[in-house]
């Protein structure tokens, strides 16, 4: 009986671990916004903050991004990172939610940015600086998997050190 209860609580305890990791920890994050050709950023006191939203959310109009427009973001902070994964922004048109708890996208569509095989050399700069691992290789071509790309723009303009595809070949099918 003993062991039993052991082996209750040692899988009780295992469980609540496994949920406490799954779940990220978020913050209100509070800036001004600016969007670029690719991507949008909340600017604050310590510098800019790439905002991660979901596939379409800005080309299906769910939330439109008014720069220079106050705003707070609720969000997690990828560790060490200036990327803000959003659950919601409120600004001066209301609360709009994107992700929900589990940070599930709540408006999904799919995504405009793909990758021209004929100009790409292999090199996995975009594999590797993805925030959201939306893009893998096949072969020696990059490949963007269209519902995991939440058109972010890193791929394109870079973030950080990295500063985009170095050969261009990464497009947004809409320009």
């Amino acid at each position: 009986m003993k062991q039993l209860i052991l082996i209750v609580t040692a899988l009780l305890l295992l469980v609540g671990s496994l949920q406490a990791l799954s779940l990220k920890d978020h913050g209100d994050h509070t800036g001004i916004i600016r969007q670029t050709s690719h991507s949008v950023y909340l600017d604050k006191e310590d510098g800019s903050y790439l905002l991660l939203l979901t596939a379409g959310v800005i080309r299906d109009s769910v939330w439109v991004p008014v720069p220079g427009d106050s705003a707070v973001v609720k969000a997690y902070q990828f560790p060490g990172q200036k990327i803000l994964e959003v659950l919601q922004i409120t600004d001066a048109s209301g609360v709009t939610l994107i992700r929900d708890s589990q940070y599930q996208p709540l408006h999904q569509a799919q995504s405009i940015l793909t990758v021209d095989p004929g100009t790409c050399i292999g090199c996995r700069l975009c594999e590797r600086n993805c925030p959201v691992d939306a893009i893998s290789m096949v072969g020696r071509i990059a490949v963007i998997d269209q519902s995991k790309c939440v058109e972010c723009g890193v791929c394109i303009d870079g973030n950080g050190r990295f500063r985009g595809c170095p050969v261009g070949s990464i497009k947004n099918t809409e320009e």
